[in-house]
């Protein structure tokens, strides 16, 4: 078993959150290093701005490969501004 698999539930919670934070930096995209992930129960919430849809879909990416994930509730917003203002990101 995980570690994350024996701690209890807050725990897994946390471990989630930073197994999916570690993901999203691991792209080297800064809009993904900026956005906030919560857990509740092993289902993720992300939260912010990318600049592409392909981020957006980057992050689903990132959160179905870590173990305990269960729904990803993917609120990320593609925001038009930093895609015609790359200096904005």
């Amino acid at each position: 078993m995980s570690p994350v698999s024996r701690s209890n539930p807050a725990e897994r919670d946390r471990e989630i959150e930073h197994q999916v934070r570690t993901a999203l930096a691991s792209r080297h995209i800064p809009s993904l290093r900026r956005l906030t992930v919560s857990s509740v129960e092993g289902d993720v919430k992300v939260l912010g701005n990318v600049r592409s849809f392909y981020e957006k879909q980057l992050v689903n990416q990132c959160c179905q490969g870590v173990v305990g994930v269960g729904c990803i509730d993917n609120a990320v917003d593609v925001d038009d501004l930093a895609r015609r203002n790359p200096a904005i990101a």
